[in-house]
């Protein structure tokens, strides 16, 4: 999951990127949360129709095929939409606005979803209408487990 490089997609309708958990770091028992660096696109057409916070899913799963997922909006909220600022271009909203969600691992477990955290094999992020925002613009420039 520690890869220097980002990714930037746009979707209108149910999408996922996965990641693989490579199996030396599949144990995740005593990490505290999985941390997300991302942003919505500015001055594109999706950002500018949702007009608000973009809310998706996150998944995670194990060896043994046992899933979990949280919707990022329960944290309260979502990826903020960028001021609306002109200039520089056409349209408003020249500069992507990077935030850090959180996601308590913990959370993953609760309720009995039967997670294994000694065995994340993926981690999957889901958009669209089954997952939250029905359409967005999406740049992601980091997803890693931290200790706190």
């Amino acid at each position: 999951l520690d890869n220097p490089r980002g990714c930037v997609f746009g979707y209108a309708s149910d999408a996922f990127i996965e990641f693989e958990v490579v199996s030396p770091q599949r144990d995740w028992t005593s990490a505290h949360a999985l941390s997300l660096r991302a942003c919505q696109g500015s001055r594109h057409p999706s950002t500018v129709a949702e007009d608000g916070d973009l809310d998706f899913s996150i998944t995670l799963r194990d060896g043994a095929g046992v899933s979990s997922t949280i919707r990022i909006g329960v944290y309260g909220g979502g990826l903020e939409e960028p001021f609306e600022r002109s200039g520089q271009g056409t349209g408003s909203g020249w500069a992507n606005e990077f935030e850090t969600i959180r996601l308590h691992l913990r959370d993953f477990v609760a309720q009995g979803s039967g997670l294994d955290l000694s065995d994340v094999v993926a981690v999957r992020l889901e958009f669209g209408p089954s997952f939250g925002s029905a359409t967005g613009r999406i740049c992601i420039d980091d997803l890693e487990i931290t200790a706190e």
